[in-house]
């Protein structure tokens, strides 16, 4: 019972119940005989006396937790394994930490009603995650301190899978811990699945992935609490494509999320022209698109595909998609590298392409401290004509 009901309100129950008894026992003495004298009231001060003796010291606390998944933490190949210790801090009151006890038939019994079998399991599955803990003295819900909680934890995810996307199976979950240290599932988003392009299915976290995220995030929770739109509307596109399964519209999303940072409105910012030169420029023309060890080692022809290599082909897919033209058949028979289950087409490579140019872009602008340049279009504008990046002087320079 008093696990039920928390060790202070139980202490609060028995000192009401102990004050009653006695009051009902100084009536019964007092007004035992009509007419008889009844007694003082200072007569009830050692009852008042009990009662303050059992009242609480302290409010009730809990430790009120918002976490989301992340699907995998290091691997067997040593080059790839996470040394650091667990939990390991990333800001404060932020955590990657081992929450598979948390998830159990005991604590998703009342969830298995709502959302079915392979969503729960789902969820028990699930055993690393980013957490937010922070004290709470009520089970309220809707606070401001939930609201903002679920709000930190969903951008440092983005965060996450900008470093290193990975697939998704669950989403949010809300709990909380009392006095007893018992974890109880409060809330959570329906589980939602999301897949990855072929490069990324293999994806883990590694120890640099931590480190770069504990670096990184302070800078990155500010820039998305600033007027950095451009920037901000980069995180979203880039967000928004993670979630969709349709192909051509991630593709559109992901070159959205190019745009936002890339180009403007004005006429002498925008284009084919102006996003690629300005790719190039930023990133490096010779910049491979996978990283080392993203392809496995076991195949054999390691790709060696450079921005250069893609940037252009990868923005005239984007306008055939865009305009409701047919993208043509080469870009779906034409090989640009060897995967895991046989050849990957140019499509394909073009959209883990979009994905590597758009993350990137968006890292070195948080490690290089370029977010004051990529606010507003007039920023942007001014930041890429410094440095020669305007239509009309592509235009010149290439004797358009």
């Amino acid at each position: 019972m008093l696990r039920l009901i928390g060790w202070h309100r139980a202490q609060l129950a028995l000192a009401t119940v102990a004050v009653l008894y006695a009051y009902s026992r100084v009536t019964r003495v007092s007004g035992g005989k009509p007419g008889s004298p009844r007694q003082p009231r200072s007569a009830c001060l050692p009852l008042l006396h009990i009662f303050l003796l059992f009242l609480p010291t302290q409010k009730l606390m809990l430790t009120k937790v918002t976490f989301h998944e992340i699907h995998s933490l290091g691997s067997s190949i040593h080059e790839e394994r996470v040394a650091t210790p667990l939990p390991f801090e990333i800001v404060e009151g932020v955590t990657v930490e081992d929450v598979s006890s948390w998830l159990n038939d005991e604590t998703l019994d009342w969830v298995s009603r709502y959302i079915g079998i392979y969503a729960t399991e789902a969820l028990k599955n699930v055993r690393f995650a980013l957490v937010h803990s922070y004290a709470a003295d009520s089970s309220v819900r809707g606070t401001n301190e939930e609201i903002e909680s679920e709000k930190l934890v969903r951008n440092l995810v983005e965060l996450v899978h900008i470093i290193r996307p990975m697939r998704q199976n669950t989403s949010i979950v809300r709990g909380e811990r009392g006095e007893d240290k018992n974890f109880r599932v409060v809330h959570l988003d329906t589980p939602n699945q999301l897949e990855v392009p072929e490069v990324q299915k293999l994806n883990h976290l590694r120890d640099k992935d931590l480190h770069l995220l504990k670096l990184l995030a302070p800078i990155f929770i500010q820039a998305m609490e600033s007027n950095a739109l451009k920037f901000r509307s980069s995180v979203f596109y880039h967000s928004v494509g993670r979630s969709v399964a349709q192909g051509n519209a991630r593709y559109l999303l992901w070159c959205s999320a190019i745009e936002a940072l890339y180009t403007s409105h004005s006429s002498d910012h925008q284009g084919k022209l102006v996003a690629t030169e300005r790719i190039k420029w930023f990133l490096g023309p010779k910049t491979p698109i996978y990283e080392i060890g993203d392809i496995p080692d076991f195949i054999v022809n390691q790709p060696n595909i450079t921005i250069s290599d893609v940037v252009e082909r990868l923005y005239d897919v984007r306008n055939y998609i865009a305009h409701g033209d047919i993208v043509p058949k080469e870009y779906f028979v034409t090989a640009m590298r060897e995967g895991i289950a046989g050849d990957v087409a140019t499509i394909e490579v073009l959209g883990e392409a979009a994905s590597f140019i758009v993350r990137q872009s968006l890292l070195r602008i948080l490690k290089d401290g370029l977010l004051n340049h990529f606010e507003e279009a007039a920023t942007a504008d001014a930041y890429f004509t410094k440095h020669g990046l305007t239509k009309s002087i592509l235009r010149r320079a290439k004797k358009l």
